[in-house]
C-alpha cells in the first residue's frame, strides 16, 4: 500500500492556518480584561468607582483607605486587586503570543518589523502593570503604562504596512484607532495633574482593544481562506485571493 505523502507547501499552510487560528483566538481572548474591570468594579468599597474620575489601575491598588500615589491623595478600595492585576498580566501575555502566532498575517516591511516590535513592549508593558500596582512600585508600575502610547504607535505601522488595495480597511481601521489612542493619552496627561483622567484613559487605552478584536475575528477567517494582508502582498499579479 502506498503512503500519501503531503507537499511541504502544505504542511506549511496547514501550520499557518493553525496560527492565525491560535492568534486571533489569543486576541479575542483579550476581552477578559473587561470582565475583570466589572468584576473589580462591582466589588470596589467606600465611595463610588467613576470610569470618568478614576484610573483602571486604580482597581489594582493593594492598599484600602485614603493613601497618597505619586504626590496625589486619593481613596483606593478594591478587594479584588488580585483580579485586576492579574488581568493586566493575563491581557499583556495574550496580546504577546497573538502577536507571535499572527506574524505570518504582516508584510516582511520595515514599517511592519517597527510596530511588531512597539507592540511586543506594549504588551510587556501591560505585564509589568499587573506585577507592579501604582501603590507599590509607581515607577516600575507607569514605565509598563507607557505601553499604552506604544500600542497605539504600533497600530499605525502595522496598519500603514498594508499595501493591498482589499485591505485597505485594515489600514483605515488601524490608523484610526491608532491616532484615537494617542489623542486619548494626550488628554489623560493634561488631565492626569487635576486627578480626573478615568475617561481619558480609556480612550487611549480602549482602541487597541477594539483592533485586536477584529483582528482576531479577520485572523480566524483567514485561518480558513489564506486571504491575509501578507499573503495578498506575496501573490503573483493577477492573481485572486479570497
Amino acid at each position: 500500500m502506498e503512503r500519501t505523502q503531503r507537499s511541504p507547501a502544505a504542511g506549511m499552510r496547514q501550520t499557518t492556518a493553525w496560527r492565525l487560528m491560535s492568534g486571533g483566538t489569543c486576541w479575542m481572548a483579550t476581552l477578559e480584561f473587561f470582565a475583570a474591570q466589572a468584576i473589580a468594579q462591582a466589588a470596589w468599597k467606600g465611595s463610588d468607582y467613576s470610569l470618568a474620575g478614576n484610573a483602571i489601575s486604580d482597581l489594582g491598588v493593594t492598599a484600602c483607605g485614603r493613601i497618597t500615589i505619586a504626590g496625589q491623595p486619593g481613596y483606593y478600595c478594591s478587594p479584588l486587586h488580585t483580579l485586576m492585576n492579574a488581568s493586566f498580566a493575563a491581557t499583556g501575555i495574550l496580546m504577546l503570543l497573538g502577536l507571535y502566532l499572527t506574524l505570518p498575517v504582516w508584510p516582511g516591511r520595515r514599517l511592519a518589523r517597527w510596530g511588531i516590535a512597539l507592540f511586543t513592549l506594549a504588551g510587556i508593558g501591560k505585564i509589568i502593570v499587573g506585577l507592579a500596582p501604582g501603590n507599590v512600585n509607581y515607577g516600575l508600575h507607569s514605565l509598563g503604562s507607557l505601553g499604552i502610547i506604544l500600542a497605539n504607535i504600533a497600530m499605525i505601522l502595522l496598519g500603514s504596512a498594508i499595501s493591498g488595495n482589499n485591505d485597505r480597511w485594515i489600514k483605515r481601521l488601524s490608523v484610526s484607532l491608532g491616532v484615537l489612542g494617542l489623542i486619548g493619552e494626550v488628554f489623560f496627561f493634561a488631565h492626569r495633574a487635576l486627578g480626573d483622567a478615568g475617561a481619558a484613559e480609556r480612550v487611549a487605552d480602549y482602541p487597541v482593544f477594539a483592533w485586536m478584536i477584529v483582528l482576531g475575528v479577520c485572523c480566524a477567517r483567514w485561518s480558513r481562506h489564506s486571504g491575509s494582508p501578507a499573503a495578498r502582498t506575496a501573490a503573483p499579479a493577477g492573481t485572486s485571493i479570497p
